[in-house]
């Protein structure tokens, strides 16, 4: 199809005037952001599409599943969406009020964002050093804010013998959300897997009578959702690690704050984020397993054989990415979501193990299938 002869001229140019379906799809999108988050999320877009000119492409042979260069800016899109509603709804209409423990957790998730999007920018940072950053980071956040040590979990022998001496629980605490992160990081390997994870994570713990925490944990599944549909829909752009820093590090600080506030059942927040954690543990034990290290960076994890799987059917293979990545969202995440509607007694502690059983399970047939 011919094109027209106008375009945007400029090197990370993201939308040309043309009559391509991509080219149509993308507006599209960008209309949609507007029906979904307004001006903000116009705004998270420009900001997103702004920075690309500063950097933060990804090339083809760096990513376990993706062939094509793409942008590693997404979580740009999420986190600008985030501030800038922020400041429209407690500046301006004054309708959301930021107490103590939201501010906590907002800046110290922003830090964490910081930490990825320099590293996405500039790629200059090494695991070792981002690693210790983080270390660093979240053991100010807890000096400042030591009402998010984690003391009570509902878990009887973890309560008894693990938090109830405070340097144990300030550990357990400091290197168990810096894990969090890093899952979050090392699970964004498909379309629409991590934000997808957040917006049924988020989605829970707006039913679960949060407050203003609530009010912000939506606003955040929004700019997710934006983000998801640029994802799944063009694939160009990833949520790279400021977005996965950010999210992980936001998430876990909710998941914390709701455990000592004994808001939810710990176990029902472990099944919501499960696939995180569950791959990035799991990975580890494979690993020291066949005689090497354990922080090895590697295209063993379960979207990686999935993504293979899928792709060996020629009616999807095309879409495999995003139909991985939603897989992955929708058996981990979005099932035990429906399972709290059907029936919020659940033994929560059961449904955790079943998800590990069919982690493993899958994993095991994907990898003899491979």
């Amino acid at each position: 199809m011919e094109k027209l002869p106008f375009t945007f001229k400029h090197e990370h140019h993201y939308y040309e005037f043309s009559k391509s379906r991509t080219a149509l799809m993308r507006w599209c999108l960008v209309i949609a952001a507007a029906l979904i988050g307004g001006v903000a999320g116009i705004l998270a877009v420009l900001v997103a599409q702004f920075l690309m000119g500063m950097g933060g492409e990804e090339g083809a042979a760096k990513h376990g599943i993706n062939s094509n260069q793409a942008s590693r800016l997404g979580g740009v899109v999420i986190f600008s969406f985030l501030l800038m509603t922020l400041i429209w709804h407690v500046l301006v209409v004054q309708s959301v009020s930021i107490g103590a423990d939201l501010a906590a957790i907002l800046l110290a998730a922003s830090g964490f964002f910081l930490i990825g999007l320099f590293e996405d920018l500039k790629g200059v940072l090494s695991a070792n050093v981002r690693f210790v950053t983080m270390l660093i980071t979240m053991a100010v956040f807890l000096f400042l804010a030591p009402q998010f040590i984690l003391h009570h979990s509902g878990i009887g022998w973890m309560d008894e013998y693990i938090l109830a001496f405070a340097p144990v629980g300030i550990a357990f605490t400091l290197f168990g959300v810096v894990f969090y992160v890093n899952a979050f990081n090392t699970a964004d390997g498909a379309n629409g897997l991590i934000s997808g994870i957040c917006i049924f994570t988020v989605l829970s713990l707006f039913q679960q009578g949060m407050g203003e925490e609530g009010a912000v944990a939506l606003m955040l599944g929004i700019g997710c959702l934006i983000f998801w549909l640029f994802n799944v829909t063009v694939g160009r752009i990833f949520m790279g690690d400021g977005g996965a820093y950010f999210l992980g590090a936001i998430l876990a600080l909710f998941l914390i704050w709701m455990v000592n506030e004994g808001k939810a059942d710990v176990w029902y927040l472990l099944c919501l984020t499960a696939y995180p954690h569950i791959d990035l543990l799991f990975s580890m034990i494979r690993r020291k397993a066949a005689g090497g290290s354990m922080f090895d960076a590697d295209n063993g994890h379960f979207h990686n054989l999935l993504y293979r799987r899928l792709a060996t059917f020629a009616a999807i293979k095309k879409h495999a990415n995003t139909f991985t990545g939603l897989m992955v969202s929708v058996c981990f995440a979005g099932v035990p979501l429906a399972l709290y509607q059907l029936n919020p007694q659940l033994s929560w502690v059961l449904v955790y193990g079943l998800l590990w059983v069919v982690y493993a399970l899958v994993w095991w047939q994907l990898k003899r299938a491979a």
